[in-house]
């Protein structure tokens, strides 16, 4: 036994060092992956939220700035974290430059703290209309820290 040893003093030293790395390795990962540090899924991203809160009835507000528009369909808000999202039906096909404005005017509702706290995403789409169209769906978002709704398509 002494003979095999000195014999592979090299490959016995390699073979340790070999060892001991896949165990630094296997307890950094479990301590990186799957020890949870009681963190929220948002991290600290929602600090101040409780200061800033959107009325469950914004919903309601928002479809009341087009009720007398016979363009519009159905008006979804849904608030998630810090994000608004504000999801247009409308009827018909409206041009580009119409439904930016029109949908544009659902920020409206809320207050300039709000726009200044939470992202916004304006999603419009003409799920009723027949002909298709190559501009919806048609998405917008404002971002909390920007005043103004870049749009894509």
């Amino acid at each position: 036994m002494k003979r095999i040893l000195s014999e592979n003093k090299v490959l016995l030293v390699l073979a340790i060092i070999i060892i001991v790395s896949l165990i630094v390795i296997g307890v950094s990962m479990v301590m990186y992956f799957y020890t949870g540090n009681g963190k929220d899924e948002y991290g600290d991203r929602l600090q101040g939220i409780e200061n800033v809160e959107i009325s469950n009835d914004i919903d309601k507000k928002v479809a009341e700035l087009y009720t007398d528009i016979a363009a519009f369909n159905e008006v979804v808000v849904n608030v998630k974290g810090k994000i608004i999202y504000i999801n247009i039906d409308i009827k018909e096909n409206l041009s580009l430059v119409d439904a930016q404005s029109l949908a544009i005017k659902s920020l409206e509702a809320f207050s300039e703290e709000e726009k200044s706290f939470y992202d916004i995403q304006i999603i419009i789409t003409a799920k009723t209309t027949e002909e298709e169209s190559d501009i919806y769906p048609l998405m917008g978002y404002k971002n909390a820290k920007n005043s103004q709704v870049v749009w894509t398509n």
